[in-house]
């Protein structure tokens, strides 16, 4: 009786930790994106990344340039 009783609460344990796991993997996930608004670029989210780390390069090259002189 013991062993059954201990089997149960192992199994309600488990339970309840996976129900928490699901609830933060919920949270993880990411939302829709949002439809593109008109005009705006329709670009992709790895071109956007891609874009903004081009203009940060730049930005650093003219810093540097600008201090070198």
């Amino acid at each position: 009786m013991r062993g059954v009783l201990s089997f149960l609460g192992l199994l309600l344990v488990l339970y309840i930790v996976m129900q928490l796991a699901r609830t933060q993997l919920q949270a993880l996930r990411p939302a829709l994106p949002a439809k593109p608004v008109a005009g705006a670029s329709a670009a992709t989210p790895q071109q956007q990344v891609v874009d903004e780390l081009n203009k940060a390069l730049e930005i650093g090259r003219q810093r540097a340039a600008s201090a070198a002189d």
